[in-house]
């Protein structure tokens, strides 16, 4: 499940840099949107107990693995990103 959730919201991440939204600001925009659906909207429908339910050390944990993984997909794109500026400007 981890893996699939993740995979699709690197998609709007990806669309972000294609249309030029980078860097830091959209490494935080993406932070939100993945922290907000983990805490907002999968609990409205049922796949998790509402977070007021969870346990702080939890909330802590989730936020964090949240913020990683905003971290390493802006990273991953940054350097997929000039790879391919490379690419280009050889050819």
């Amino acid at each position: 499940m981890h893996f699939l959730y993740g995979s699709v919201w690197g998609v709007p991440r990806a669309l972000m840099e294609q249309y030029g939204f980078r860097g830091t600001k959209a490494t935080a925009a993406h932070f939100a949107a993945v922290q907000t659906t983990a805490t907002g909207v999968l609990p409205a429908l049922g796949p998790a107990p509402p977070p007021t339910e969870w346990p702080k050390k939890q909330i802590a944990v989730e936020t964090f693995h949240h913020a990683v993984y905003a971290a390493a997909t802006g990273a991953t794109l940054t350097v997929l990103d000039h790879r391919s500026e490379q690419a280009r400007l050889a050819a």
